[in-house]
């Protein structure tokens, strides 16, 4: 992952990405939230996260800039994996419901492991932001073991 943050023509889409799932940001806590993004660069085939992973293995959530990326989850006792969602549009965000698992036993959210791979399908650019990074911005997260 890289280490410069998005220009401010980036910014803005992934702002707009990002709207709508955080509503509650106002303006400025939205802007500090998306500087703090990071662009990764993949190459085709290559998997974002697998699946039986540990959660917090992900990048945590991510925001398409260009490519295709796939999600293929393969069913118990089967080999081959059935893809189940590609994402392929300028501004689509995954991995925002893995940022809601992982937390303390007793608060109902059991999964602790990745349910299917998401891939890359051609060479793909995602901008993307840590689960950590992510708590920082987003007021009560922490405490209440939500993001």
């Amino acid at each position: 992952m890289g280490s410069i943050p998005p220009s401010q023509e980036e910014r803005r889409w992934i702002q707009g990405a990002l709207r709508c799932m955080f509503r509650s940001l106002v303006p400025t806590s939205l802007e500090a939230l998306t500087r703090a993004f990071r662009e990764w660069r993949l190459p085709a085939n290559a998997a974002i996260v697998k699946q039986a992973a540990p959660i917090a293995t992900g990048p945590g959530l991510c925001v398409l800039l260009s490519g295709v990326v796939d999600v293929i989850h393969c069913q118990r006792g089967e080999t081959q994996g059935e893809k189940v969602c590609t994402y392929d549009r300028r501004g689509q965000c995954f991995g925002e419901i893995e940022l809601f698992f992982d937390s303390p036993l007793g608060q109902g959210y059991g999964r602790k492991s990745h349910w299917a791979t998401t891939a890359t399908r051609t060479p793909a650019t995602l901008w993307t932001i840590s689960r950590s990074s992510l708590r920082a911005f987003v007021p009560g997260a922490s405490a209440q073991g939500t993001v």
